[in-house]
């Protein structure tokens, strides 16, 4: 059972910002928004990034003054342009093997090639009966792979997928670069990151891109509703979903568990070289690109228990996106808190959310 009390609005979805606590526990969050910069950061990318920051999305009086929506506009504009794929968001699809997995769900390999040609692979769950369907992406953790999401339980991730294909939902989850079948013998994944860098790209602009056509490649698979598709991720995966979420807005859903942080933090050296993407502090604080995401329904999953961000870390970041959301009357957002979780999320309280906004036919613009 979810150590969480649930609570929505009239109609199935929070009217204003939705605070969940372990054991029914009631904290008020007050939150504000803190400035985002890397002291003595030399990464050409810090230098791009402000130029452009300074150009597009300036803090002066007159941007305060902008009106709400050309902000957000100006900011999915700025995000895909930092993100520029290099090839197809819609790329020819194989099928190399389908099986019956031991939960009766129809499981098939597709393989398929992302930007910058390397060759992805995804295992796609659906549910015996007739479509349409809703369907969600499912991005993994370090050092996961897909398997970890559609048959292991016994993982941190919980084998999520396989809950929500037994509920009715189609379920894609990729291998994330430098894992699962993109993994290369020898090579970690901070390595293959400067490897990347080496050759004049960023590793997480290519693990978001690929997070992008996956999506796509989702929308085109048989049986699925392309107008009810969510997303979810934990840790690099919740950072990858939540970037590829704002810059695709058809995603009608998202979950972002375990590492919702401030720039400041998800770029220092407590976090993998790998997921430094230094230019995305164009888009200001991670809070604005998190805010850009609602009215859509969102859901943050934090555990108290959970050190990688360091002693309430992720939480204060989760408190100043509370506050923003209720500053600008914006609904959708729902936060999750487990007081005995760490580096998790609750499998039980995402299927419930993903039953509340996709089952039925989307509104969101």
């Amino acid at each position: 059972m979810s150590d969480a009390g649930v609570a929505q609005g009239a109609a199935g979805r929070p009217s204003a910002p939705t605070v969940r606590f372990g054991f029914l526990r009631a904290i008020a969050l007050v939150g504000k928004i803190f400035a985002v910069c890397i002291p003595g950061a030399t990464d050409s990318a810090v230098a791009v990034a402000a130029a452009a920051n300074a150009e597009v999305l300036s803090c002066n009086d007159e941007a305060d003054e902008a009106d709400e929506a050309d902000e957000r506009s100006a900011r999915l504009l700025l995000l895909r342009q930092l993100l520029e794929p290099t090839g197809p968001l819609d790329p020819e699809i194989s099928i190399s093997s389908s099986v019956i997995t031991p939960a009766h769900l129809h499981e098939d390999t597709l393989r398929y090639r992302v930007g910058d040609g390397a060759m992805a692979r995804a295992l796609l769950l659906r549910p015996t009966t007739p479509g349409p369907h809703p369907a969600v992406l499912l991005i993994h953790g370090h050092d996961g792979r897909a398997e970890e999401l559609t048959r292991v339980r016994d993982t941190y991730h919980r084998a999520l997928g396989v809950h929500l294909a037994a509920a009715g939902f189609v379920v894609l989850a990729p291998d994330v670069r430098s894992f699962g079948a993109f993994k290369i013998e020898g090579q970690g994944h901070n390595q293959y990151a400067r490897n990347v860098r080496a050759a004049g790209d960023v590793y997480a602009r290519l693990a978001i891109n690929d997070a992008r056509v996956a999506f796509h490649v989702l929308q085109g698979v048989e049986g699925v509703d392309p107008d009810r598709i969510g997303i979810a991720g934990l840790s690099l995966g919740g950072f990858v979903a939540l970037v590829a979420a704002a810059a695709e807005p058809e995603i009608r859903a998202v979950v972002v568990s375990g590492l919702f942080l401030d720039w400041n933090t998800y770029f220092s050296p407590q976090h993998h070289f790998c997921q430094h993407f230094v230019a995305l502090l164009a888009l200001g604080s991670s809070v604005a690109l998190a805010a850009d995401i609602l009215p859509r329904p969102l859901q943050i999953h934090w555990g108290e228990r959970d050190s990688f961000a360091g002693p309430g870390g992720g939480l204060r970041n989760t408190e100043a996106l509370v506050e923003l959301a209720r500053e600008r009357g914006l609904p959708g957002l729902e936060v999750f808190v487990s007081k005995r979780s760490g580096h998790a999320f609750d499998p039980l309280a995402q299927l419930d959310f993903f039953q509340r906004h996709l089952e039925r036919s989307s509104t969101c613009p």
